[in-house]
């Protein structure tokens, strides 16, 4: 996906999340065009989602949980779904709202062809991805799957890295969990994909 790309689709989702929030006050339709700064401090998950495809990630945006569901759904389907690994509950519910039947609770000592989870922080300032036992199993992760599938809000972006943990470390009695990964590389030298989809949050 070109850069060009990820931007509009980022500056469009955050224009209709406007105009409909002002749509539900206003009961006359008026065309509303906000003007939107392309200051990465006011739009991390802008520069985030740039930063994100620039190192190699796949990159899909979603503007509202309908469009989240439709495309996991599409992305998953007709694939061979022999071995997918979820254990967190929310996650599970969502996949099995897109029609995901085949998931795991247990790190087995196979390779899964997909490991779905969630992501603690993304990092706006190099496109990185956080991930913590705080809410999901990462026991030997990057040897456990040849596709990491991540879900996010873009309410989860911070400026760095040093800002996340901090937030991860404070959200967790101000201890940093058992484990704490930071993956600075979507592509991790060709050793596994990542995609990453992100669901809007005005």
């Amino acid at each position: 996906m070109e850069q060009t790309s990820v931007k509009e689709q980022i500056l469009k989702s955050i224009r209709e999340s406007l105009l409909e929030k002002d749509e539900e006050i206003i009961s006359d339709k008026i065309e509303i065009k906000p003007e939107l700064k392309e200051n990465p401090d006011e739009f991390p998950d802008l520069a985030f989602a740039e930063k994100f495809t620039e190192n190699g990630g796949v990159f899909h945006l979603c503007a509202n949980g309908k469009e989240l569901v439709e495309k996991i759904s599409s992305f998953f389907h007709d694939k061979k779904l022999n071995s997918v690994f979820c254990n967190n509950a929310d996650l599970g519910e969502l996949l099995q709202v897109c029609g995901l039947s085949v998931f795991d609770h247990t790190i087995t000592t196979d390779v899964y062809d997909y490991m779905v989870m969630p992501v603690d922080f993304l990092i706006s300032k190099n496109g990185s991805v956080i991930l913590s036992s705080k809410t999901t199993n990462l026991e030997n992760l990057l040897e456990k799957t040849r596709h990491l599938v991540l879900i996010a809000l873009s309410s989860q972006v911070e400026n760095s890295n040093t800002e996340a943990l901090k937030l991860l470390a404070k959200s967790n009695k101000n201890v940093y969990p058992a484990q704490t990964l930071i993956l600075p590389n979507p592509s991790l030298q060709g050793r596994i994909t990542i995609t990453l989809f992100l669901r809007y949050v005005a």
